[in-house]
Protein backbone atom coordinates (compact mmCIF):
# COMPACT_ATOMS: atom_id res chain seq x y z
CA UNK A 1 0.00 0.00 0.00
CA UNK A 2 1.12 3.55 -0.68
CA UNK A 3 1.82 5.90 1.80
CA UNK A 4 -1.72 8.23 2.47
CA UNK A 5 -2.76 10.87 1.89
CA UNK A 6 -1.20 10.92 -2.17
CA UNK A 7 -3.58 12.37 -4.95
CA UNK A 8 -4.64 10.38 -8.01
CA UNK A 9 -3.45 11.52 -11.33
CA UNK A 10 -5.26 9.26 -13.39
CA UNK A 11 -6.73 6.12 -13.56
CA UNK A 12 -8.66 3.28 -15.32
CA UNK A 13 -11.68 0.58 -14.60
CA UNK A 14 -11.95 -2.34 -16.33
CA UNK A 15 -15.10 -4.88 -15.74
CA UNK A 16 -17.05 -7.25 -17.77
CA UNK A 17 -18.65 -5.40 -20.38
CA UNK A 18 -17.34 -2.00 -18.90
CA UNK A 19 -14.35 -0.08 -19.62
CA UNK A 20 -14.32 3.47 -18.92
CA UNK A 21 -10.89 6.15 -18.60
CA UNK A 22 -11.45 9.74 -17.54
CA UNK A 23 -15.22 10.14 -16.96
CA UNK A 24 -17.22 7.25 -15.29
CA UNK A 25 -20.82 7.28 -15.29
CA UNK A 26 -23.01 6.69 -11.69
CA UNK A 27 -24.13 3.99 -11.18
CA UNK A 28 -22.72 1.72 -13.14
CA UNK A 29 -23.31 -1.93 -11.84
CA UNK A 30 -20.46 -5.12 -13.49
CA UNK A 31 -20.46 -9.09 -13.14
CA UNK A 32 -17.61 -10.78 -13.39
CA UNK A 33 -13.75 -9.91 -13.41
CA UNK A 34 -13.35 -6.14 -12.63
CA UNK A 35 -9.55 -3.78 -11.82
CA UNK A 36 -9.28 -0.86 -11.03
CA UNK A 37 -5.68 0.82 -11.98
CA UNK A 38 -4.78 4.47 -10.08
CA UNK A 39 -1.90 6.06 -10.91
CA UNK A 40 -0.73 8.18 -8.21
CA UNK A 41 0.90 11.21 -8.05
CA UNK A 42 4.05 9.82 -6.01
CA UNK A 43 4.58 8.03 -9.19
CA UNK A 44 3.90 4.63 -8.30
CA UNK A 45 0.52 2.58 -9.31
CA UNK A 46 -2.15 0.50 -6.97
CA UNK A 47 -3.98 -2.44 -8.69
CA UNK A 48 -7.33 -3.42 -7.45
CA UNK A 49 -8.78 -6.82 -8.57
CA UNK A 50 -11.83 -8.41 -7.84
CA UNK A 51 -15.02 -10.32 -8.95
CA UNK A 52 -18.42 -7.98 -9.25
CA UNK A 53 -18.75 -3.95 -9.08
CA UNK A 54 -21.33 -1.43 -8.21
CA UNK A 55 -21.01 2.17 -8.08
CA UNK A 56 -23.48 4.55 -7.09
CA UNK A 57 -23.16 8.26 -5.70
CA UNK A 58 -24.03 8.57 -1.95
CA UNK A 59 -24.36 12.11 -1.88
CA UNK A 60 -24.57 15.32 -4.86
CA UNK A 61 -21.18 16.05 -6.82
CA UNK A 62 -18.91 18.76 -6.77
CA UNK A 63 -17.54 21.02 -8.74
CA UNK A 64 -14.35 20.42 -10.05
CA UNK A 65 -13.70 21.49 -13.28
CA UNK A 66 -15.45 22.57 -16.86
CA UNK A 67 -15.92 20.25 -19.89
CA UNK A 68 -15.50 20.02 -22.76
CA UNK A 69 -18.60 19.92 -25.05
CA UNK A 70 -17.96 16.55 -26.20
CA UNK A 71 -17.58 14.89 -22.44
CA UNK A 72 -20.98 16.95 -21.62
CA UNK A 73 -23.57 14.66 -20.54
CA UNK A 74 -26.59 15.19 -23.16
CA UNK A 75 -29.57 16.50 -21.18
CA UNK A 76 -33.02 14.83 -21.31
Amino acid sequence: MPATPVDIVDGELRATGVRQTNLLPLPIEAAGDCSLLLRLANHTTLEIKGRGLQVEALSGGRFVEELPDELRPRQA
